[in-house]
Parts: C-alpha cells; sequence; structure tokens
C-alpha cells in the first residue's frame, strides 16, 4: 500500500507539472498574440496618419502645379514672341539694310534680356525630402516626378547658358560696338519710384553698317535664339510633367477615398 501510495504521489505531482507547463505556454502565447494584435493596430494607425498626411500634400501640391503651370505658360509665351522677334534682326541683317531701323533696335534689345526663368518648388521638395513618394505605391507618379527632376536641371543648366552668354559674349560686344542707350530694355523713369530718366541717347553713334556686316553679332543673334528655343523644349515638357502629376494625384486621390 505504501508503494502504491507512493506512486500515486509521484503520478499526481508529476501529472500537476505538465499541467502548469501547459498553462504557462498557453499565456505565453496569448501575451505574444496580444503584443501582435496591438502592434498590428499601431502600425494601421499610422499608416492612416500617414495616409491623411499625403493627401494633404496631394491638395497642396495640386494647387502649387496650378500656380507653376501659369508662370512657365507666360514664360513659354514670352520666349516664343521672344525667339520670333530675334529671327527679325536676322532677316533685317540679311537684308543687308544700313539705316538705323527703330523696329530691329526695338527687337534687338530682346538680345540683353538674360534673366532667369528658374522655378521653385517649395511643397514638392517638402514632399520628397520628407520621404513620402517612397510611401506610394505608384511607379506613374514616381516616374513623373523623376522626370521633374530632370526637367529642373534642365532648367538651371539654360540658366547657366543665358548668364555665360550675356556675361562672356553679349556684353562685351555690346561695349565695343553699340551705344548701349539705343537697345537699353528700360530707360525710361520707373513709376513706382523715383529714379532718373536716362532715356536720352547722347553720345557716340552705332555704326550700322558695320553691325550689318558683324558675323559677331549675327552669331549672338542665333546663339540667344538656341538658347530660348532650349528653353521652349524644356518648359513644354515641364508642362507637360506637371499635368501628368496633377492628373495622377487626382487618381491617387479618389482611389484612396475608396479604400
Amino acid at each position: 500500500m505504501k508503494l502504491f501510495r507512493k506512486l500515486r504521489e509521484q503520478f499526481i505531482v508529476k501529472l500537476a507539472y505538465i499541467n502548469y507547463f501547459k498553462y504557462a505556454i498557453g499565456e505565453i502565447v496569448l501575451v505574444v498574440i496580444g503584443i501582435l494584435i496591438a502592434l498590428q493596430i499601431n502600425n494601421w494607425n499610422e499608416i492612416r496618419k500617414q495616409e491623411i498626411v499625403i493627401q494633404n500634400y496631394y491638395v497642396k501640391i495640386s494647387n502649387e502645379i496650378d500656380s507653376l503651370l501659369k508662370l512657365l505658360e507666360n514664360n513659354t509665351g514670352y520666349t516664343e514672341y521672344m525667339t520670333k522677334e530675334l529671327k527679325y534682326c536676322i532677316d533685317y541683317m540679311e537684308s543687308k539694310r544700313i539705316d538705323s531701323n527703330a523696329v530691329y533696335l526695338e527687337k534687338l534689345k530682346l538680345t540683353t534680356d538674360c534673366a532667369s526663368q528658374t522655378f521653385f518648388y517649395p511643397v514638392i521638395n517638402e514632399f520628397l525630402s520628407q520621404g513620402y513618394l517612397t510611401k506610394v505605391n505608384d511607379k506613374k507618379i514616381s516616374k513623373y516626378f523623376e522626370n521633374l527632376s530632370y526637367y529642373q536641371q534642365q532648367i538651371n543648366v539654360n540658366d547657366e547658358d543665358r548668364t555665360n552668354y550675356c556675361v562672356m559674349q553679349l556684353q562685351p560686344f555690346i561695349q565695343k560696338n553699340i551705344n548701349y542707350s539705343d537697345i537699353m530694355l528700360d530707360s525710361g523713369v520707373n513709376p513706382h519710384f523715383d529714379l532718373p530718366d536716362v532715356s536720352t541717347k547722347n553720345g557716340p553713334k552705332t555704326d550700322f553698317q558695320k553691325m550689318q556686316n558683324s558675323i559677331e553679332l549675327w552669331n549672338l543673334i542665333y546663339r540667344k535664339i538656341e538658347i530660348e528655343r532650349d528653353a521652349l523644349v524644356i518648359n513644354k515638357s515641364l508642362i507637360s510633367t506637371l499635368k501628368k502629376i496633377k492628373k495622377q494625384i487626382e487618381i491617387l486621390k479618389i482611389k484612396d477615398d475608396k479604400e
């Protein structure tokens, strides 16, 4: 009987250990599952917050693109006008006329327009720098933003070409051959400021006969046309890219709203 009692006690103790071990394993599993569920819920919340931020960026980017398109289209129109007017100067020189044609001089002034057309994208740059584009699972919009970055670089190159043209080529030629008052872009009194009027044209006269036969001036005008034609290609490509981004943003907004 003592033997049977001892065996029974050992069995009960052993059974208790097994049950306790099972209970402990079960409790650990429940804790792990609870932690995973909590992490998943937190992850869902973070994703949702991120989606709301991205949606807000979509609205601001769309508005920024509208402003940029207006500016780009105005610049493009002016550049097309400038290119056409400079072609008149080429035709005038080709005619071998030697009179100081007032229309020719007005159009020749455009060679001195060296203003850069660098554009700024504060909202878009912030969106990209914060890494939100990597959170958008859309290959099209990623490609469009890549193109946008490329055309921005091309604008910078075009601006640099324009600046170098003015500083290194045009200004030295004007100083040697042209009375600058003949081709000043804006020589009159500024209506908003009390500035002196420097519109009087005195001093040495421009030798128009010499200019008509100047291959240097001919090349300068053609170089200016070349720079502006490059700007037209870049601007029109940029306009197309911005419109694609705006359209794709609208598609993504509708898609996110449905989800």
